[in-house]
């Protein structure tokens, strides 16, 4: 008959746990993937009348776009974010790419929106929207992966709080 020393009686630690760099690196990553849910957003001069207005329309947007949640936001400028990857609404928006007095504008629920032809020529491209027609100029950065989610029907939405605290400054022609 054989014998085995006998193990001291105490708490049992997951495998994982004695491996101390391995608890370090979840620990890491955990702290880095709740960093990287903010969304940064920056936005042009505004002035602040404009700041004012912007911050009405951002206070007024719904909580959920594109079947996603709204997510926090960061950085000097005012927008929102909903998902990941985020659909990003940025009031304050410099111009587009390719935007020309002869731009082409497409109207959904009174705003003009303006897409760069690029962006339209391309389906797996992510799309970058502005609302030409309203001042301050907003954009709306929707990714590839949410960019056949019945964008109408969200852009409807955006537009009706878009009137009501956006001035006209251009109608789309």
């Amino acid at each position: 008959m054989s014998h085995r020393p006998r193990r001291r009686p105490g708490p049992r630690r997951s495998p994982l746990l004695r491996t101390p760099s391995l608890l370090v690196s979840v620990a890491a990553l955990a702290a880095l993937a709740a960093c990287g849910s903010d969304v940064e957003i920056t936005s042009t001069g505004l002035s602040e009348e404009e700041r004012a207005a912007c911050e009405a329309l951002v206070a007024d947007l719904p909580d959920t776009l594109f079947d996603q949640e709204r997510v926090e936001t960061s950085g000097d400028g005012i927008g929102a974010a909903w998902g990941d990857p985020p659909v990003v609404l940025t009031c304050g928006a410099g111009d587009p790419e390719e935007f020309d007095a002869w731009a082409r504008c497409s109207e959904i629920a009174g705003i003009g929106w303006y897409v760069p032809d690029s962006q339209m020529k391309d389906a797996e491209s992510d799309v970058v929207m502005t609302a030409q027609s309203h001042s301050p100029r907003v954009s709306l950065a929707i990714p590839a992966a949410h960019r056949f989610n019945g964008p109408d029907t969200h852009l409807k939405t955006i537009g009706e709080v878009l009137g009501r605290h956006l001035t006209e400054t251009q109608p789309c022609r």
